[in-house]
């Protein structure tokens, strides 16, 4: 999928949440003003339009052994 596809596009137009993990600064800005950059391992830039880019380290908790 393209990135200006329609449902994403839809998704920019309605000021969603985004989340910029690392990579190459030649894709350029897709969420907000924050293009791609090299961060540290387990950081990405949490972007929204109503307040300035923040870095943040997203976490991954695994399902529960009993479901």
């Amino acid at each position: 999928m393209a990135f200006f596809d329609n449902p994403v596009q839809y998704l920019r137009e309605q000021g969603a949440h985004g989340l910029t993990l690392s990579g190459g600064k030649s894709e350029g800005a897709r969420i907000g003003s924050v293009a791609p950059s090299r961060r540290p391992p387990g950081r990405a830039m949490l972007t929204d339009r109503r307040i300035k880019p923040m870095q943040v380290r997203p976490a991954y908790q695994p399902p529960h052994a009993d479901r």
